[in-house]
């Protein structure tokens, strides 16, 4: 069974450092902890391992929101099949655009892609 990482704080604190090392600014409001940036947080968040065909194990509800998927659908499933953004449904997607300001990739060789914010 995979490790649960919804309100793991050493998680957290791996998602927090690596993201500000890479973008220089805080990915969550300073006093926020994993179940927060987990159940309540505005912005879409996932990651994924470093397998050689990477595979989600982490996502926010509302990245779950977003891509329409449930925690346990998620999980597990192999990043590269989140490229095809026609797969959404159109509420997914409009909701999407509302919510997401950047998207930040990590792998293992620490690249990043930062996408901007989808126009309304």
């Amino acid at each position: 069974m995979a490790r649960d990482f919804r309100t793991d704080s050493e998680f957290f604190a791996l998602l927090m450092g690596s993201y500000a090392r890479l973008v220089g600014k805080l990915l969550v409001p300073e006093g926020k902890d994993a179940a927060w940036l987990y159940a309540q947080a505005p912005i879409a968040v996932v990651a994924h391992n470093t397998d050689p065909d990477p595979k989600f194990i982490y996502a926010n509800r509302c990245a779950q929101t977003c891509f329409e998927y449930s925690w346990d659908e998620f999980i597990g499933l192999p990043s590269r099949l989140s490229a095809e953004t026609g797969a959404r449904g159109a509420a997914g997607a409009a909701r999407c655009r509302r919510q997401e300001q950047f998207h930040v990739g990590l792998s293992r060789h620490s690249r990043r892609e930062i996408r901007p914010a989808l126009p309304d």
